[in-house]
């Protein structure tokens, strides 16, 4: 795919005045519930010079997730992955454990959704003892496209 070369064009205020910069950037995100502040150094970022607003690439808003993973106290992507290979399981096998859609467990891997702290949890429950979570906690294997009342433990809650 071709670049244009900058300038680009703000979205904001129109004008060609989009610039490539490097910033220590601070930004407010709510997850879970809660609004976390996070600090990015070296960030790369677009900036306006006509009306200072700035724009973050795809790039640069993983490394602001990876921050807000460590203010929440929440398992990074490259964490999930290891401990899922340290065990020998796949993908769907731990989805399946969990009761959640496996596209939804393959973004807490890719780092395109950041788990809640409650799934988090059990991500570490299931990490630290596979057999006693499945034992105790976990699912019954449901088919991706079962819906609730063919899931009568689900109903339960």
């Amino acid at each position: 795919m071709k670049v244009k070369p900058y300038p680009h064009k703000c979205p904001n205020c129109r004008a060609q005045a989009l610039l490539p910069a490097i910033e220590d950037t601070t930004v407010e995100r709510l997850h879970d519930g809660q609004f976390y502040t996070v600090t990015v150094h070296n960030l790369e970022v677009s900036r306006c010079t006509a009306c200072s607003e700035g724009t973050i690439s795809y790039d640069s808003s993983g490394r602001i997730d990876d921050a807000l993973r460590v203010a929440a106290g929440i398992l990074m992507p490259a964490e999930i992955v290891a401990a899922r290979l340290r065990l020998g399981v796949t993908p769907d096998e731990i989805a399946g454990q969990l009761g959640v859609h496996e596209a939804v467990y393959a973004r807490w891997e890719d780092g395109g959704q950041l788990q809640s702290r409650a799934f988090d949890k059990l991500l570490r429950l299931y990490f630290a003892n596979p057999e006693s979570f499945r034992h105790n906690v976990a699912w019954p294997h449901v088919a991706a496209s079962a819906t609730l009342a063919e899931s009568p433990r689900l109903l339960d809650l």
